[in-house]
C-alpha cells in the first residue's frame, strides 16, 4: 500500500498472478488490517494518521500484534489515572459482575432465539440448556461484593460452565460437518473455533480502539489477569460483545457458505486461509460497519454503539471517583 494523488493505492496479485492497483479515498477508509507479508509505505501511514484511520498490524491467525496511533492523546490522561486507582477498588467488582452478567444474558437470548427457529428434538435441547444457565447467573448475581482478586476463581468458573453450556448448544443446531467438541484456541481445533478466533481477533482490534479513543488504557483491566503485554481491558470490555461476532460466524454456518476450502491445516489445528479471511472480513464489515442496530430507539452501526459504550463506561467510572474523594 502506498499513496498516489492522495489516495490509498493497494497493489497485489490476482489469482492468475496478474497484478492489481486499486485506489481508495481516504474520507471512506475506517481501518486498515494489515497481516503479515504486506508492505506500508511511511506515506500511507501518514495519511491514516491524519485521517483517524485505525492501521492494525495482524499475524497469521488474525490476532493484532501492533498499531499505529497518533502520538497526542484524543482525551485527558486524568481518565487513566481514575482507571488506575478503580482497578483495585471494590468498585471494580460491581463492574466485572455487570459485563459477565450481560455476557450470559446475550448467549441465553441467543439460544432461545434458536430455539424458536427449530421444532422437536432440537427445540428442547437448547430449552434445556437455557434452564441449566439461569441458575448460573443467578450465583454469578449472589456472589457477596469483595476485591475482584478475591473473587476471581468463582466469576471464572461459574463464567467458563455458562459458555460451556452454551457453546455445547451452538454445536448441536450446526450441519453434522461443523459439530465442534467445545470452544478451542490457539490454535483453534476445528473450522468453527477458526472462524470465531478470527472474528474474536478482529473484535479484539475494534475494542482497543474504542478503548483507546475515549481516554482508557487498554493494558489495565479490572477482572482479566494483568501481565506483560496482556491487553486486560480489552478483554474486560469485549465480553458483552462477543456474542455479535458468535451471531456473525454460526450464520456463515447455517447459510451454508463455509466449505472445507476455507482452512489450512497446521500442527495441533486450523487456521483460515485467504479465502476463509475474506469471507469473514467482509462479513464482520457489513455487520459491524454498514448494519444498523437499535439502541435507545436509535439505530447505530455496532462500531458507534461499542465506542459509545465505552464512553458511558468512562462516565460512570469519573461520577464514582468524583464522588467518592468528595465523601472522603
Amino acid at each position: 500500500m502506498r499513496v498516489k494523488n492522495s489516495l490509498f493505492q493497494v497493489s497485489y496479485y490476482d489469482e492468475n498472478k496478474h497484478l492489481k492497483r486499486t485506489k481508495f479515498s481516504p474520507e471512506k477508509v475506517k481501518s486498515i488490517w494489515a497481516e503479515q507479508g504486506t508492505s506500508l509505505s511511511i506515506d500511507a501511514i501518514h495519511l491514516a494518521i491524519a485521517h483517524d484511520i485505525d492501521i492494525v498490524i495482524l499475524d497469521k491467525l488474525g490476532r493484532p500484534t501492533g498499531r499505529f496511533l497518533s502520538l497526542y492523546p484524543s482525551t485527558t490522561t486524568y481518565i487513566q489515572k481514575v482507571q488506575v486507582q478503580l482497578s483495585t477498588d471494590l468498585v471494580a467488582f460491581d463492574f466485572v459482575i455487570e459485563w459477565i452478567n450481560k455476557k450470559i444474558d446475550n448467549q441465553i437470548l441467543f439460544l432461545e432465539e434458536l430455539g424458536k427457529r427449530r421444532k422437536g428434538h432440537y427445540a428442547q435441547k437448547l430449552s434445556a440448556h437455557v434452564k441449566e444457565m439461569i441458575p448460573i447467573k443467578t450465583q454469578l448475581s449472589e456472589l457477596p461484593p469483595g476485591l475482584v482478586k478475591d473473587r476471581a476463581n468463582s466469576i471464572h468458573g461459574l463464567e467458563g460452565l455458562a459458555s460451556r453450556i452454551y457453546f455445547q448448544g451452538l454445536s448441536e443446531v450446526l450441519p453434522s460437518r461443523y459439530k465442534f467438541n467445545g470452544r478451542s484456541r490457539r490454535p483453534p481445533k476445528d473450522i468453527f473455533n477458526a472462524f470465531l478466533s478470527y472474528g474474536y481477533a478482529i473484535l479484539y482490534s475494534v475494542i482497543e480502539r474504542s478503548l483507546i479513543k475515549v481516554g482508557l488504557n487498554p493494558f489495565i483491566g479490572f477482572f482479566h489477569r494483568d501481565g506483560h503485554q496482556l491487553r486486560s481491558m480489552v478483554f474486560d470490555f469485549i465480553e458483552p460483545f462477543r456474542i455479535y461476532v458468535d451471531r456473525m460466524v454460526f450464520r456463515l454456518f447455517s447459510q451454508k457458505k463455509v466449505f472445507a476450502s476455507h482452512i489450512q491445516a497446521i500442527e495441533g489445528g486450523v487456521y483460515l486461509n485467504y479465502k476463509g479471511k475474506e469471507l469473514l472480513l467482509n462479513a464482520f464489515q457489513k455487520y459491524f460497519h454498514r448494519k444498523k442496530w437499535l439502541l435507545n430507539r436509535e439505530q447505530r452501526k455496532l462500531v458507534a454503539i461499542i465506542e459509545l459504550q465505552a464512553r458511558n463506561f468512562v462516565k460512570k467510572m469519573l461520577i464514582f471517583y468524583e464522588n467518592k474523594s468528595l465523601s472522603v
